[in-house]
């Protein structure tokens, strides 16, 4: 803009022809200039003018068995290079059962997810990227009981599409999951792939889930039984395995009992083992930790993951199976009391998703390899 100072005591019919006469070739100059970028800008904005088919980039899940793992393989059937978000932390799925009326879907949670900008490949024609995921890790809690035999599965890998911008037809803005690497670019950045409906089956008929039948319980005398919680959902320092001893006999049960009599096989991610605890076998017991359990009642224990376990146990995000046990070993003859002793193991594990830890969620960098035919058909 400009700005002309005049004289108030000027007449306005001389300051309009001075305008006129003096700065007419200035002021038509800015008038046509600003015109021009306005209609400029509004055509970049609504008349992108770009690429419009999908990339020939495939998004396989082969989901053979109903319990997992699981598989997901990106393929590149472009005939240049394309990059990909190699990411899984970016999976969804859409899962529903036979006789449900609407989908569920299964996720990260946002503080999983990342960004996707570290695992950005690069896939030459026919080459392929697999990686393999635990779908429990994604349909959590009581959502788990949707990955049965019979239940319909589609997988989404990158970030939805922005609505607004489709609206205005505007180009979506990144992180992208697909994306043009030479210019100028056969297909426009994709924000979101799907794969094929998958079905799921049973392959081992003694993996489905039966119904549970009550334990057998013994008459006129305690009977201890242990339980643990099937999910435990948290960070590396909120993390705890919390134990329950019920007993579901006839008779009263005298126990020394305490956090430290809890031992832990961890199974990890990446499928090796780890061993936590128990407590020294040589501290000394304490009166105070003799309790009596009466029929039909129960006591808990707790304890941070981080004090029982060692160093190191916990080091990534990611699906960890807790095996429990609880190793009562003081008998109370120090107070000259007769208490049980023995071991008493969880029937079940607890699943620990652990959403974060000191390392990142994944140990390598993603690798290409040649593309294979899918397990499961197109």
């Amino acid at each position: 803009m400009i700005g002309v100072h005049l004289s108030r005591h000027l007449q306005p019919t001389v300051l309009a022809a001075g305008l006129r006469l003096a700065h007419k070739p200035l002021v038509m100059g800015l008038v046509a200039c600003c015109l021009a970028l306005t209609s400029e800008s509004f055509a970049q904005q609504t008349d992108y003018q770009g690429p419009s088919r999908a990339p020939h980039v495939r998004l396989l899940l082969d989901a053979h068995t109903w319990h997992g793992p699981w598989t997901i393989t990106f393929v590149n059937e472009e005939d240049v290079p394309v990059r990909i978000a190699a990411d899984a932390r970016q999976l969804s799925l859409l899962v529903r059962l036979p006789n449900d009326k609407n989908y569920t879907k299964c996720s990260l949670p946002s503080s999983m997810r990342g960004t996707g900008r570290d695992r950005q490949l690069v896939l030459d024609p026919a080459q392929s990227y697999v990686e393999t995921i635990d779908p429990r890790l994604y349909c959590w809690g009581e959502n788990q009981t949707k990955l049965a035999p019979g239940a319909s599965v589609t997988a989404f890998v990158g970030w939805a599409p922005d609505v607004r911008l489709e609206k205005r037809s505007k180009p979506q803005v990144a992180p992208f999951v697909v994306e043009p690497v030479l210019a100028p670019p056969a297909f426009p950045f994709t924000k979101q792939m799907a794969s094929l409906t998958h079905w799921l089956a049973a392959s081992d008929d003694s993996l489905i889930a039966q119904p549970e039948q009550p334990p057998a319980r013994y008459v006129g005398t305690p009977d201890l039984r242990l339980s643990t919680p099937k999910w435990e959902d948290a960070d590396l320092r909120s993390a705890r395995i919390s134990a329950t001893l019920t007993n579901v006999g006839d008779r009263a049960a005298l126990i020394h009992i305490r956090p430290d009599d809890l031992e832990l096989r961890v199974q990890r991610p990446d499928g090796s083992m780890a061993a936590c605890g128990p407590g020294s076998s040589y501290r000394a017991a304490v009166r105070d930790f003799f309790l009596t359990i009466q029929p039909g009642k129960s006591v808990s224990v707790s304890s941070l993951l981080s004090e029982r376990c060692p160093s190191g146990t916990f080091e990534r995000p990611g699906l960890y199976q807790l095996h429990t046990t609880l190793r009562a070993r003081d008998n109370g003859s120090a107070f000259h009391l007769q208490a049980i002793t023995g071991d008493f193991a969880a029937p079940t594990p607890t699943l620990l998703r652990l959403r974060t830890a000191r390392l990142p969620f994944y140990a390598a960098v993603p690798e290409a390899s040649p593309a294979t035919p899918p397990r499961n058909g197109p």
